[in-house]
């Protein structure tokens, strides 16, 4: 019976010892799991009411580019064939509501073609040759649109095809 006593010993040991390296594992790699998900990526650990209100809501953006436009110049100076291409914010509530074809409707719009057609049949060819014609008309075109189409978040507005006649 001595020798079955000592013999039984050092299995006790030896399992011991194995359930204190599987603790130290688990351990570790708890410790190395809390580590990567809080220093690593902060943002996903975040819970929503622990979110910091200072950081801006990121935004998609969105490119919608508009049938051509053709239009007579100011004075009957020749006419503008213009293709435009509108950058919107598409906000992650717009996109989660499915307000995105709403978006590109408003966008098609015919408040859209008019405050365009408007502006444009107010140029003047001399105008519209120079790139700071180019560029004012730019910026005139965002203003308005920005001004008279309501819930439109215009981030810029392109011209990718251009072209005048005289």
């Amino acid at each position: 019976m001595a020798a079955t006593a000592s013999s039984l010993a050092p299995k006790k040991n030896s399992q011991s010892k194995m359930l204190l390296v599987g603790v130290l594992l688990l351990a570790a790699a708890g410790a190395g799991f809390w580590f990567y998900r809080t220093k690593m990526h902060p943002t996903q650990t975040a819970s929503a009411g622990s979110v910091n209100k200072s950081v801006p809501v990121e935004t998609a953006m969105e490119a919608i580019t508009l049938e051509p436009f053709l239009a007579n110049l100011s004075g009957g100076q020749g006419y503008v064939k213009v293709t435009i291409t509108l950058s919107v914010h598409k906000t992650p509530a717009a996109v989660e509501a499915g307000k995105t074809k709403a978006n590109a409707d408003l966008l098609r719009s015919a408040i859209v073609r008019d405050t365009i057609l408007a502006e444009l049949s107010n140029q003047t060819a001399a105008n519209l040759l120079t790139p700071e014609g180019k560029a004012s008309l730019k910026t005139t075109l965002k203003q308005d649109l920005v001004e008279k189409v309501p819930g439109l978040a215009l981030d810029n507005l392109y011209f990718t095809d251009f072209l005048v006649q005289q």
